[in-house]
Formats: C-alpha cells, sequence, structure tokens
C-alpha cells in the first residue's frame, strides 16, 4: 500500500505541477492578449494621431501655394511650346506627330485647369491666416504677408507692404527683386528703375542680368528709349540673357522711331476735342485724333453725351498693358457676360498713321469691323496692336490713374469737355 501510494502521491504531483505549469503560461499569452487589446482600445495622444495632426502653419501653407504656381508656370511654358510645335508640323503637313502634339496639348490643359482648381481652393484657405500675419510685425511675418497678398493678386497691398518692410527693416536682394516685381505688378515702371538701379550697386555677375532687363523694359514702357538701350547694352554681355535682351532691342529701336512721328503728329494737330472720364480712381482727360479717326471719334462723343458709358465698370484689366471699358453688361451683377456687350451694331476700324505707344486710346474689337462701344487704354508701348485696333486719341491728364485702375472699378461719369462744330454722325455696318 505504501508503494502503491507513493506512486499515486507522485503522479497526482506531477500532474498537479503540469496544471499549474499550463495555466501560468495560459494567463502569460491572455495576459498579452489582454494587454495588446487594451493598447488598441486606448486613444493614442492627439498630436500623434492622423486624425489630429498638428495645424500647418502659415508659412507652411504658403510654401505649398508658391510651390504650386511653380509647377503651373512650368506647365503653361510647356503648353506655349507644344502650341509653338502645332504651328509647325501644321504647316509641315506632319500629321502623325500633329496629332501627337493635339494629345499632349489637351494633357497639359487638363493639368493646368486641375492645378489652378486646387491653387484657388488653397488660396481661398489661405485668407483665414490674414488676421494672424497682420499682427505679426517682425520682418517674418510681413513677408509672410506680403507673399500672401501675392498669390491672391491683391497686388496694390503687396507693394505698398513690401515698401514699409524695406523702410522698417531693409531687404536682402532677393527681396528687393520681389519688390521690383510688386511694383511692376502695379505698374509703378518709375519705382521698378529704383529698385533695380539700387540692386545695380549690389548685384555681380548674371544675377544682375534679371535686374537690368526689368529696368530697361520700364524705361522703355515710360518712353526712354535711349535710356532703356543704354541699360540692355549693359546687359548684353550676359550670355545667358542675350536673347532677351536683343528682342527687347528690337523693340526698343522700332518703338522710338515710330514715337519720334508720333510727337510730330501731336504738334500738328490743333482744336482737338476733349473728353474727360470721372472714375472711381481720379480723373482722365482724352485728346481725340478727329483728323485721323473722325468716324471712331464720332461714335466715342456721341455716347458719351448719351450717358451710355456712365456707371459703367472697368471690367478687364491686365497688368502692364491695358485698361478695358465700355460694356454696357458690367452695369448688371453678372460678371459672366462681361465684355460681350455692345452698342447693338459695329463700326469699320478706322486705322490711320496714329499707333499705339503708352496712353494710347483705342477700341476694343473680336476682329478687323468689329468695332463697338468697347475701349482700352494702355500702360505701355504695344505695337503688337497696329493694324488690328483704331487707335482714336491718347491720355493728356491722369496716367496714373490709369495705372491705378483695377478690374471693377468704376466708370462714373464721362463728360465731352471740348468739341469741335462738327455734326457728329456715325458709319455703321
Amino acid at each position: 500500500m505504501n508503494g502503491q501510494m507513493r506512486f499515486i502521491r507522485n503522479i497526482f504531483i506531477v500532474g498537479a505541477i503540469s496544471f499549474g505549469i499550463q495555466n501560468y503560461f495560459q494567463s502569460k499569452v491572455k495576459m498579452r492578449v489582454l494587454s495588446k487589446n487594451v493598447t488598441m482600445k486606448v486613444p493614442t495622444p492627439p498630436m500623434s494621431s492622423p486624425k489630429f495632426k498638428k495645424k500647418a502653419t502659415a508659412q507652411e501653407k504658403l510654401a505649398e501655394v508658391t510651390n504650386l504656381e511653380k509647377q503651373l508656370a512650368v506647365e503653361k511654358q510647356k503648353l506655349q511650346m507644344l502650341g509653338q510645335m502645332y504651328q509647325q508640323y501644321r504647316m509641315m503637313q506632319k500629321w502623325g506627330d500633329l496629332q501627337s502634339v493635339i494629345s499632349k496639348y489637351q494633357s497639359a490643359q487638363r493639368q493646368i485647369m486641375s492645378g489652378e482648381a486646387i491653387l484657388e481652393a488653397k488660396v481661398k484657405d489661405l485668407k483665414k491666416y490674414i488676421p494672424e500675419l497682420e499682427k505679426d510685425n517682425s520682418k517674418k511675418g510681413m513677408i509672410s504677408l506680403s507673399t500672401l497678398l501675392g498669390v491672391m493678386k491683391d497686388v496694390d497691398k503687396q507693394f505698398q507692404l513690401m515698401g514699409k518692410i524695406k523702410a522698417k527693416f531693409g531687404l536682402s536682394n532677393d527681396e528687393m527683386s520681389d519688390y521690383s516685381r510688386a511694383a511692376s505688378n502695379t505698374n509703378s515702371y518709375e519705382e521698378v528703375i529704383n529698385i533695380n538701379t539700387e540692386l545695380e550697386k549690389k548685384l555681380k555677375g548674371d544675377s544682375l542680368a534679371p535686374s537690368l532687363f526689368e529696368k530697361a523694359q520700364a524705361q522703355y514702357y515710360l518712353h526712354r528709349f535711349k535710356e532703356s538701350l543704354d541699360t540692355i547694352h549693359k546687359g548684353m554681355r550676359f550670355k545667358s540673357f542675350q536673347k532677351q535682351f536683343s528682342s527687347l532691342r528690337a523693340q526698343v529701336t522700332s518703338c522710338r522711331g515710330q514715337f519720334k512721328k508720333e510727337q510730330k503728329y501731336r504738334k500738328q494737330d490743333k482744336n482737338l476735342p476733349i473728353v474727360e472720364l470721372e472714375t472711381s480712381k481720379g480723373k482722365i482727360e482724352i485728346s481725340l485724333f478727329e483728323d485721323d479717326a473722325p468716324n471712331a471719334v464720332a461714335n466715342f462723343i456721341l455716347l458719351v453725351e448719351s450717358g451710355y458709358y456712365d456707371k459703367q465698370k472697368f471690367h478687364r484689366v491686365i497688368s502692364q498693358f491695358m485698361v478695358q471699358g465700355g460694356d454696357p453688361n458690367s452695369k448688371d451683377n453678372d460678371p459672366s457676360n462681361d465684355g460681350t456687350g455692345g452698342p447693338g451694331y459695329k463700326m469699320k476700324t478706322q486705322l490711320s498713321k496714329r499707333l499705339h505707344f503708352r496712353g494710347s486710346m483705342s477700341y476694343a474689337n473680336s476682329g478687323i469691323d468689329t468695332d463697338g462701344s468697347q475701349f482700352f487704354m494702355t500702360h505701355k508701348p504695344t505695337t503688337n496692336l497696329n493694324g488690328k485696333h483704331a487707335v482714336f486719341g491718347y491720355i493728356t491728364k491722369g496716367m496714373k490713374v490709369v495705372d491705378s485702375i483695377r478690374k471693377n472699378d468704376h466708370l462714373i461719369k464721362a463728360r465731352v469737355i471740348k468739341k469741335r462744330k462738327t455734326k457728329y454722325k456715325v458709319n455703321k455696318i
């Protein structure tokens, strides 16, 4: 019995130990699983969770937008090149290559449209950072605000802010270049010349070329042809920019000869009719070329006297190019129809010896002999429009007002200040 009892006791002990060991390991596994389950159920700290990401700063958002703008600029250059290739292949009748170019062109167009939609949404989102940045009077904060105003196309505020930053903190060479571009976007050409004259003393090597180009361009826009050619001569030594300077030199040289003739014509002009445009930015006085474009002038004077232009808006404004108005549709609250309106008739395009310079008054059209009531005033010489649009006057007072007009500014009242004893009548087609 004793032997049997010892045997049974040993089996019981071994069994108990075995059960204990098994139970121990099972409980450890359960604890690990339970621990894992508990960990999965416990919320992760907000800052490390994808759902609770740290709020992006204004600078980070701005970086996204500026990078996207650069990508879009590259795509637009690509689109322009494809357009040129299309014209070349079409002339050479390379039909196979033409189809390939069309496909690439359409793809690039889609990318640009998509990118611009994204950019518009991002810029809209950036507006909420304005109050925050306006309170930051540090140079970094003010520069960020300036960049934001730039992407929002608020060129006037950006230009003013860059002037304040320069006065308060000074600007680096790169920031001065940004300031020059802001000045260009507001048609402040004298300031462009001053900024780049200052940069000319600081920059060395190839980095000077873009600054000289901007200066020469601004001098050309102001009809300072000799000064522009002198600046171009300095820039021609930079091989990387020779093509741009050479092209500008050809424009300046051609326009200088044309403007000398225009100055002679202006001396010969006698007793020209004068119209005043009272705008929300100030008054503009225009002398009308009745001897050279009598039908165009008659049309404009009769429309002014009828009150046709009163309370219209300047519906199309392109910086460093022109200000366009004269559409009665601009009076309503539907911007989609702006640029499509007219007086209900068309006239022949009355081309003459008078050409497009800074401050020219000309009729807008959708092709030769489709002139109506819409007109434009130029910020710079626009020689590419010669032979396509009828120049019928030039601005004698208020050119700075023209430079300051932005889209949807108002033409409050148009008045005939002086006219001849002509019985004005419009020949319509």
